[in-house]
């Protein structure tokens, strides 16, 4: 396996956490940068080999470089990726991949002209348990899938994007990965609620609800920066049973042999039992995440799992709302 050079573009908040899974793939040399003031002092020996950097054009201009990933703000996204594209560099970009379906667009259309890998960082669809659960429903472990309920709330840090851009495309992209749909199948315009709390202009809770036109599934997600526990629940109901994916048990996945069905005039209940759902991958998500990345960048494989073309769904369906 030959070895390749990537830049990492941005050492703030997540960036550190990339450098760290970035650092521990085989057969990877990585420049890192960030151009605030006194960003780079921490990670000086930190990691044998690795280069640093104040400058951004550094990392997209160096021909040694054969990758990039971007973990800065969302509204830097569009500029640092298309000079990336554009210095043929293949580019993994954290969510969201731009704040506009127009600049998404752009993007993968240049990624597409030049065949250039572009990822975004979906990193939940690279969790063992929301693989495992497409697994389940596909072999209609609990029947035909008739309504998801997600919930993601804690008392978070308000932002100016809004509590949906922040935190809808972890669950607009797990269900679409999880459903095999996109955002052309489902009813529009969406049922919206949002409310603005703790400062005017910028919506700190929000209720989503969508219906797919094709299988009549419906789907509800909650979202909250004003909530007294982290709660990151998500509710599978099918005509056969049920699952429940909470994120922050230790029992991750449960299968609820419960349903409800119309016979005649009467519906008919099934209570049964709650069985754990055993999970036998314990990789980091986002270990997984980066290491499907280079060996999308070392096959060329433009059609990789969570793309540009799931991004930019993602990003046109935030947008609608």
């Amino acid at each position: 396996m030959d070895r390749i050079k990537v830049g990492l573009i941005g050492l703030g908040y997540w960036g550190p956490i990339l450098l760290r899974n970035l650092v521990s793939q085989v057969n990877c040399d990585v420049i890192a940068c960030d151009n605030q003031p006194g960003a780079l002092d921490k990670f000086l020996g930190l990691h044998p080999g690795l280069e640093l950097t104040s400058s951004a054009s550094k990392v997209l201009q160096d021909k040694r470089v054969k990758a990039v990933i971007i973990a800065t703000p969302p509204h830097t996204h569009y500029d640092l990726a298309m000079q990336a594209l554009q210095n043929n560099k293949h580019v993994f970009v954290e969510k969201p991949l731009t704040m506009n379906s127009e600049t998404s667009e752009k993007l993968v259309k240049e990624a597409k002209k030049r065949g250039s890998v572009l990822m975004v960082g979906h990193t939940f669809l690279f969790v063992p348990e929301v693989r495992l659960i497409k697994e389940l429903i596909e072999n209609g472990k609990i029947g035909k899938l008739l309504h998801i309920e997600s919930n993601r709330k804690n008392l978070g840090k308000v932002q100016s994007s809004g509590v949906i851009w922040d935190l809808a495309p972890h669950d607009l992209a797990m269900l679409y990965y999880l459903t095999g749909s996109d955002r052309t199948d489902f009813i529009w315009p969406a049922s919206v609620c949002t409310t603005e709390h703790v400062s005017s202009g910028i919506a700190d809770v929000a209720s989503i609800f969508m219906k797919n036109k094709k299988t009549d599934l419906t789907y509800q997600l909650n979202l909250s920066w004003l909530h007294p526990t982290k709660t990151r629940t998500t509710y599978f109901v099918g005509d056969k049973g049920m699952l429940i994916y909470d994120m922050m048990a230790k029992e991750k996945i449960l299968f609820v042999d419960r349903h409800v069905s119309a016979h005649r005039d009467e519906f008919k209940h099934v209570d049964g039992s709650v069985t754990t759902v055993p999970v036998l991958d314990d990789e980091e998500p986002l270990y997984k995440e980066i290491k499907e990345f280079l060996i999308a960048v070392r096959t060329n494989n433009v059609d990789c799992l969570s793309n540009g073309e799931l991004g930019l769904d993602v990003v046109k369906t935030i947008e609608s709302m």
